[in-house]
């Protein structure tokens, strides 16, 4: 039973074996300083500061049954700390478990180097001899070699045979020493290899890039004990532990003769647009989700016999110099352990040979039950073919585990949250500041670019999916990727953007007027469409609308009402009739999921209750092709949608995208900047970030209107024509004015003609005083005769 006393403890993780009189356990936390352990006859508690990071760690275990605290025996080694208990029964019977909490424990492992099945320990004989630990410690003082003694000492060991005077006697002990030095010149050959690997991990922590970001190479954006941006390992090893235990029960439902059970998760493969031009790589999310592993083309496979004791093994592309020099550097076996902390990772090679021995072994191909999950993106995985292929060869047939690993992703943690806080942030933000830049660019390609541009400054990885930006009639293409047209003055601008930070993306869509005023069909549209959004948010907050289901309709109910009352839909039509009008005026649904994917989840089903954790988006939207003929003219080619990401809390709900303006107040009309008088829609038009009326967009000079052409401000705010401007010329020279002009005093002048009336000198940083109209620097101005002015 884990307790978790202190929130900034590490939960160690805890490997366990067993024989009928005991148990073996193992701590994994390396370079352990000052251990406290404290064995009762119930319980096992551990507590020290180790591994790289130096963290305090912790577990404590309350035992299946009552063990002897007297006859313990421990080795402490830089890696790892391991216990051999005796239990207190002594009938010699296997414990189904170890400990007395039924629930499911990620951190706790079966020790697979020390398991031996209760069948394989009954033909052994005397189960007590498999291990003679006080022999043992006399004959090994290693550390490192002690820290091993459990992965060989269930071998038959025997005692080193005295010599006898009978020639028979002495040959057989000679060929029983022989084995013995074999036998130990193997243990140590098998020692000096994993302190090897282990050399070659400590390398990998401390310098190589692994292919993707590390708290190593990227401190920046990955924080110490993290495989992706604020997911730790310890989470992934969760969520595999979680995943493992719904498969394990969905497979024993299905068949109760199921001894094991074999899953398989590919990475999804890089696709090309052209020869040699791949596509912008992203990782298959169901794979991402249990390891957090970028590398194209890998393999997650998750394995064991029970619902408590699973391996999870990465199969990886072999590290090549030739790859590398064209794709970049890849992790390797060593990284790709050392990343994500799965039991143990291998090269492709070794998986046909690997599927095949766990298939094959002790006759479990028809007792095993496969699953997998696959998506359009891994399922050309290289590995994922040879399974098929291996598995119709033994007549095994695998189920779909996406329905059970979807229910998992459906509801976000804390860490999951806060990375979709962020990129709903990200995105609300960049998409106000694209809104206002929409006053000097009306190009729908441009206005991408702009999009991306401030997603990425703001911290994002990338656009989450090619974004909608629509002028005009073309927001009536729900999906119009194009991009290629200009908006026209009058129209409205759809943009429908995400992010992504982390793996998690937002989805942000508003509607606004390119002018900055909505005419009047506009006005009343977007009022309808707005209130409507608003009232299926508070419905959803309220817990009147619990499932997506429920809030579809509702919004179709209320789409049908306001149209009526606004005089667009008939009110004497049937129930029916109305809602088959209403599904043409909004034909897509309220919302979907939203996490990993964009459509996030999408075989949770729709009349599934929310749950707090569970994020969706609410998208209410109303399109008027330019040709309906069911609706007067003004209104015809208007299209508009709302759209926000919102997480169900256990209060109620929480608005992620409110950052980014739609509310009614926008709607109201602007003053024009000269008379502050209000300005209607036809009459609005921008002259250096100032709104105004057309009328007051004249050159003061020669009277004429600009009517948005070519123009020039003097800094006093007047408006002249280029004509104008270009006959302007300097207060001191007379000469025509160049690219060099000051503009001072209400008045233009050359840089090099404007300076101090008594010295001639040019102004320090163009801080000069003014007395009787003229000019002086602050050295020879008449301070007696004046107050200064700037």
């Amino acid at each position: 039973m884990a307790n978790s006393s202190g929130s900034r403890d590490v939960q160690a993780t805890v490997l366990w074996a067993q024989r009928k009189n005991y148990i073996f356990l193992t701590v994994c936390v390396e370079d352990c300083k000052d251990p406290k352990v404290d064995i009762t006859e119930d319980k096992f508690t551990f507590r020290g500061i180790g591994g790289t990071d130096k963290t305090p760690h912790h577990c404590e275990i309350e035992f299946y049954e009552k063990v002897d605290p007297s006859s313990v025996r421990r080795i402490i080694s830089d890696r790892q700390l391991e216990f051999v208990i005796n239990k207190l029964n002594t009938d010699g019977a296997f414990w189904p478990r170890l400990m007395k909490n039924q629930g499911r424990h990620w951190w706790c492992k079966v020790d697979f180097n020390k398991w031996r099945d209760e069948d394989d320990v009954s033909l052994d004989g005397d189960v007590n001899q498999d291990f003679d630990f006080s022999k043992y410690a006399e004959t090994m003082h290693d550390d490192k070699v002690n820290a091993e003694f459990g992965k060989f000492s269930d071998s038959d060991d025997e005692e080193l045979p005295e010599l006898g005077t009978d020639d028979a006697t002495s040959i057989e002990s000679h060929i029983n020493l022989t084995l013995y030095m074999i036998r130990s010149l193997f243990i140590d050959l098998m020692m000096l290899n994993k302190l090897l690997n282990e050399a070659r991990l400590s390398v990998c922590r401390m310098s190589r890039y692994v292919g993707q970001p590390s708290p190593v190479s990227h401190p920046q954006l990955i924080g110490v004990g993290c495989v992706t941006p604020g997911i730790l390992k310890t989470e992934y090893a969760e969520r595999r532990a979680k995943f493992w235990s719904s498969v394990w029960k969905h497979a024993q439902a299905n068949n109760t003769n199921m001894n094991s059970c074999v899953v398989l998760i590919p990475a999804a493969s890089v696709r090309f647009c052209a020869p040699d031009v791949p596509h912008v790589f992203r990782q298959e999310s169901n794979f991402f989700y249990l390891c957090g592993f970028q590398e194209p083309d890998s393999l997650l496979l998750l394995y064991g016999k029970s619902e408590e004791a699973h391996r999870s093994v990465l199969f990886v592309q072999e590290r090549s110099p030739h790859k590398e020099l064209w794709e970049g550097t890849l992790a390797g076996c060593d990284g790709a352990k050392w990343l994500t902390d799965v039991d143990w990772a291998t090269v492709h090679g070794d998986f046909t040979k690997f599927f095949e021995e766990y298939l094959l072994a002790d006759g479990q191909a028809r007792s095993t039950m496969m699953y997998s999950v696959v998506s359009d993106l891994s399922a050309a995985n290289p590995c994922y073919k040879k399974a098929l292929e291996i598995a119709k060869n033994l007549a095994i047939y695998g189920e779909s585990a996406l329905e059970l690993i979807h229910r998992l992703r459906w509801i976000k943690s804390s860490a999951e949250v806060e990375l979709m806080r962020k990129a709903c942030s990200i995105g609300s933000e960049a998409l106000a500041e694209t809104m206002r830049y929409t006053r000097h660019c009306r190009n729908e390609n441009v206005l991408v670019a702009k999009m991306d541009l401030e997603l990425r400054l703001r911290g994002a990885k990338q656009l989450a999916y090619p974004p909608v930006v629509a002028g005009g009639p073309r927001a009536n293409i729900i999906h119009y990727l194009d991009a290629n047209q200009i908006i026209e003055e009058n129209d409205l601008i759809l943009m429908d953007v995400g992010c992504e930070v982390g793996g998690y993306v937002s989805d942000i869509t508003r509607t606004w007027p390119v002018s900055g005023v909505f005419s009047k069909p506009q006005s009343i549209l977007y009022d309808l469409l707005y209130d409507c959004q608003c009232k299926l948010i508070d419905g959803i907050a309220q817990r009147r609308l619990v499932t997506l289901r429920e809030a579809y309709l509702e919004m179709m109910s209320l789409l049908r009402t306001e149209l009526q009352n606004a005089g667009l839909l008939s009110d004497k039509l049937t129930a029916q009739q109305a809602f088959n009008a209403v599904d043409q005026i909004c034909p897509h649904h309220v919302g979907h999921y939203l996490g990993l994917d964009v459509h996030d989840t999408h075989t949770v089903p729709k009349y599934i209750p929310f749950q707090t954790g569970v994020v969706i988006t609410v998208e209410p939207g109303l399109y008027f092709p330019s040709d309906c003929v069911d609706v007067p003219e003004e209104f015809r080619g208007i299209g508009m949608r709302i759209e926000d990401d919102v997480l169900v809390t256990s209060a109620g709900v929480e608005v992620l995208t409110d950052r980014c303006a739609k509310s009614k107040k926008k709607n109201k009309k602007p003053l024009c900047s000269y008379c502050k008088k209000s300005i209607e829609n036809n009459e609005a038009a921008f002259a250096f970030d100032r709104i105004c009326h057309r009328d007051h967009i004249i050159c003061s000079s020669c009277k004429m209107h600009l009517n948005g052409g070519e123009m020039c401000e003097l800094q006093d705010g007047k408006i002249l024509c280029l004509n104008c401007d270009k006959k302007l010329k300097c207060e001191a020279c007379e000469l025509p004015l160049d690219l060099r002009t000051v503009y001072a005093m209400g008045k233009r002048w050359h840089q090099e003609c404007f300076t101090c009336s008594v010295c001639g000198e040019p102004f320090l940083n163009w801080q000069y005083l003014i007395y009787n109209q003229k000019p002086y620097c602050v050295r020879h101005y008449p301070y007696r005769a004046a107050s200064p002015k700037y």
